[in-house]
């Protein structure tokens, strides 16, 4: 029998953070899983498809903390053990070879998510989640325009909100289906935070910044960096730490406005700019999906 002993690692209600992350969590459920066989498994049956560390290659990049944060645990499961019956035949996802069991899945998982930043770690105090993709309409595309002078596409301009709630329903922090029946039951004074996974410009490699946005007035509340390839970078982590508490619901819009912290010279003030980007890419996002909330919840008490 295999015995799983990863002290710095833990799978957490589907989230693998490391043990520093895991003091910000009020009750972590020690779910364990072993990485490094896990990456032994992901290069053995995965890597010829998904690429050298999850970065994508004939399939999707798997070191992608969206794609991953957007799917529960039982769905990648699934997807490793059984395959997708619902694509066709020839194209459908290849599955583990049938000696590898449930622990091996498992430690592919806990290896793929090791490599994203999962939604449990920016909003700790949420014990559900809905995942699910908005693109700004033509009036927030105009206001991201006067924001950064850039004009962006629709197409390029799509990400997920994570919309974090306190529930107090227990069990494990989870991720939600977006069905009617489980939307009705979330009410505007539950939601705890929401998190966009976005690209920040202007970096040496390609870089993307989690940021969790208050939700009353779509502040930061946290921002970490995570390279495309699923490394992170702690010295801009450190950078990215002075803008929490900067940004609200106004920035997007106001015509070459600039998140200021100071300090830091050129190299900062370009920072600046670049998180501004982010922010108010992501903030769009967040304003698609009020609207869409506030259309589906328009005769509760709470709004």
């Amino acid at each position: 029998m295999r015995v799983l002993n990863l002290p710095r690692l833990l799978i957490l209600g589907g989230a693998v953070v490391c043990a520093s992350a895991l003091a910000q969590e009020s009750s972590p459920r020690p779910l364990q899983g072993d990485l490094v066989r896990g990456k032994e498994l992901y290069d053995a049956h995965c890597m010829s498809c998904h690429g050298a560390n999850g970065m994508g290659g004939k399939e999707l990049r798997l070191s992608d903390s969206n794609l991953l944060n957007a799917r529960s645990d039982t769905k990648l499961l699934d997807l490793i053990r059984e395959g997708d019956s619902s694509r066709p035949k020839k194209s459908r996802h290849f599955k583990l070879p049938g000696e590898l069991g449930v622990l091996d899945a498992w430690d592919i998982i806990g290896f793929l998510r090791s490599r994203t930043i999962e939604v449990p770690v920016m909003v700790p105090d949420a014990d559900r989640y809905l995942a699910i993709p908005y693109t700004p309409d033509e009036f927030g595309l105009e206001r991201l325009q006067k924001t950064t002078g850039q004009s962006f596409k629709p197409e390029d301009s799509k990400f997920t909100v994570y919309a974090g709630y306190k529930t107090g329903w227990g069990g494990q922090t989870s991720l939600l289906p977006a069905d009617p029946k489980v939307l009705d039951k979330l009410k505007r004074n539950m939601k705890v935070g929401y998190v966009v996974v976005v690209p920040l410009s202007g970096q040496k490699r390609e870089t993307e910044v989690v940021l969790t946005l208050e939700p009353k007035n779509l502040s930061i509340v946290r921002a970490r960096a995570i390279t495309m390839d699923g490394m992170p970078d702690p010295e801009l982590d450190k950078q990215l730490q002075r803008f929490e508490g900067k940004g609200d619901r106004r920035v997007s819009g106001q015509p070459k406005a600039t998140l200021k912290v100071g300090g830091g010279g050129k190299n900062f003030a370009a920072l600046e700019t670049q998180v501004t980007e982010a922010f108010v890419r992501a903030a769009e996002c967040v304003t698609a999906f009020e609207v869409q909330e506030r259309d589906r919840s328009w005769a509760d008490d709470d709004f």
